[in-house]
């Protein structure tokens, strides 16, 4: 068994034992979690017959409540979370969500999506800080990148997830993909040797 395999199962195993009463009670407040969305949408009297109407909420509106959801989420799980990852998070949420750069044919970030990343992230504890990227259905993707190796994650509702990795080898490029559940991620990518993208080198 090579010293990168024997890593790996280090680090798996890690995760399995984590598994204890207090992740256990970690995810139940998760799965419990019920985030009121703020309501943009205002009532207008029609000059006409005095009804009310519903006004469309504006691109800026739907993009400010989509952000304060993932934030507000995320300060719920505060103590599982260091200062570093939450600062890095919301910055790189408001990013994606800029107004300016919005294609509004795009959907904002799925609270449900982002429940599946969460939980995973919190059991996984992965020393590099992942980059984040948006689906156009609103899915929330992780990216890691080693030198020209990359390695993405784009998380559905429900703890599903769908990864693709880029890895150089003898010069080049091995690709590979799939869809699995978000508790046997680190099954499916041992062998293009996830340790490289999740923890610092040595």
């Amino acid at each position: 068994m090579s010293a990168k395999n024997i890593s790996i199962e280090f680090k798996k195993g890690y995760i399995d034992s984590a598994v204890s009463e207090e992740t256990l009670e970690v995810r139940r407040h998760i799965d419990n979690l019920v985030v009121s969305s703020s309501s943009s949408l205002s009532n207008v009297s029609a000059e006409s017959n005095n009804t009310k109407l519903l006004l469309k909420p504006t691109i800026e509106e739907v993009l400010f409540d989509a952000r304060a959801d993932i934030k507000v989420l995320t300060s719920t799980l505060s103590m599982h979370l260091d200062d570093a990852f939450r600062k890095s998070l919301f910055e790189q949420v408001d990013l994606i969500h800029d107004p300016d750069d919005w294609d509004e044919t795009d959907s904002p970030i799925n609270s449900d999506a982002f429940k599946s990343f969460i939980r995973w992230y919190i059991l996984s504890s992965p020393g590099v800080k992942p980059g984040y990227g948006l689906s156009s259905t609103g899915n929330i993707i992780a990216m890691w990148f080693d030198n020209k190796d990359k390695l993405l994650i784009e998380f559905f509702p429900y703890d599903k997830a769908r990864w693709l990795v880029s890895k150089v080898v003898d010069d080049e490029f091995e690709r590979a993909s799939g869809t699995t559940k978000i508790s046997r991620l680190f099954d499916v990518l041992a062998p293009y040797s996830p340790n490289d993208f999740f923890w610092q080198k040595e």
